[in-house]
């Protein structure tokens, strides 16, 4: 969540990451993350998990419908292999890391 929050504060950096670069009417969005260190092309479509109402991902905090935040979060969730994964990752700290 930093990392997306630091994200927002450079628009440059936003555009870097997003290979798809406007409004996809297939729902098919292509971003770019740093993974190992090495650029890797992630496609993920537009539908967003929703718990009750609200996103599970993260979003934009106004109107602006921005999908930016919620296509990074689910490349990385694609990326590292399930939502569960994530979220482990978030409250668990590996002492050797």
């Amino acid at each position: 969540m930093a990392a997306l929050a630091a994200l927002a504060t450079q628009p440059s950096a936003i555009e870097r990451l997003l290979v798809t670069k406007t409004r996809s009417d297939s729902g098919k969005y292509v971003v770019k993350l740093f993974l190992g260190g090495k650029p890797t092309e992630v496609t993920v479509d537009d539908w967003l998990p929703v718990l009750g109402d609200k996103p599970a991902f993260c979003c934009s905090k106004d109107e602006s419908g921005e999908l930016w935040p919620s296509l990074l979060e689910k490349a990385w969730v694609k990326a590292h292999g399930s939502c569960k994964i994530v979220m482990l990752s978030r409250f668990v700290c590996c002492p050797s890391c």
